[in-house]
């Protein structure tokens, strides 16, 4: 097998209920594509720095219990989740989350980050950021963020019968594109090609606008999956926030281009906005 399909797909953990349910869309997605899954558990085992020695050679010992521990559930949880099918490796490591996750994605060449999104308060995800959200910035990789929607049972797995791309008809905005048609027909699903005037057109504009998007979708794209082109006028996400929940979509998937301030990366407001607000699951692609 060649290093591309070794590519694993990348899913942290956290025990919780929304991380099992990024589990379970990580496994489907690691058996649509042929990749290899690595279930990731990161937490610091330290003893608290007052200890005295004694108390922590005690707590050393419990500490590798709670690593022997926290392995044991990683594959319990793995187990209900992702179908036997799947290649799967468990990888408990002694790190804070966020670096234990941008590391192990850059060493393994993940194909992808799945995570869960916790939905936080809005002062705690605008503010702070959550863990997914800070991933998301830092990380090279595509990075999928999987709502659980309230009274669904975490291994339960929706289908993905729509795709939403939106896209700038920027050259920089055609990965992303080409890997939405990858899961389109992955999944078999139809995928919708967005782009957002700013301004609503009159009819002649509106016919030079679709010619234009027409034009900009790869033939590579159009040929591999059911595809459809879609102009909307109006901002660009409220339109496309709007676009999913009108068409069902069950993952919207847009290139992120992260921008430096005060030497910290940050999402553009859209992407941020749709991430944070979409009523489904958002893969965000690195502009390269």
């Amino acid at each position: 097998m060649s290093a591309e399909f070794d590519r694993p797909i990348l899913c942290p953990t956290d025990f919780s209920a929304e991380a099992g349910h990024a589990l379970r869309w990580g496994g489907e997605l690691a058996l649509r594509l042929s990749r290899p899954l690595v279930a990731l558990y990161a937490d610091r085992f330290l003893p608290p720095p007052h200890f005295t020695a004694q108390q922590i050679d005690t707590l050393v010992e419990e500490l590798d219990k709670s690593r022997a521990a926290a392995r044991q559930a990683l594959i319990d949880q793995t187990g209900r989740m992702i179908a036997p099918a799947v290649a799967t490796e468990p990888v408990v490591v002694q790190d804070l989350a966020v670096p234990a996750i941008v590391r192990l994605a850059a060493e393994r060449h993940a194909e992808m980050i799945v995570m869960g999104s916790h939905g936080h308060s809005a002062f705690d995800r605008i503010m702070l950021g959550s863990v997914t959200e800070r991933v998301l910035r830092l990380a090279d990789h595509p990075v999928l963020a999987v709502k659980l929607p309230a009274e669904t049972d975490p291994a339960a797995f929706p289908g993905v019968r729509t795709i939403l791309c939106p896209v700038d008809l920027g050259e920089d905005a055609r990965s992303a594109l080409l890997l939405a048609a990858r899961l389109a027909a992955a999944f078999e699903a139809e995928l919708q090609v967005l782009h957002v005037a700013e301004s609503a057109p009159d009819p002649s504009t509106e016919r030079a606008a679709q010619e234009a998007l027409c034009a900009w979708v790869p033939d590579t794209a159009r040929t591999s999956c059911r595809l459809h082109e879609v102009i909307r006028p109006g901002k660009p996400a409220e339109e496309i926030l709007l676009a999913a929940q009108e068409s069902h979509a069950e993952l919207i998937v847009l290139p992120t281009r992260h921008k430096l301030f005060q030497d910290v990366t940050v999402l553009g407001a859209t992407v941020a906005r749709i991430t944070r607000h979409a009523p489904c699951a958002v893969l965000t692609v690195p502009v390269v």
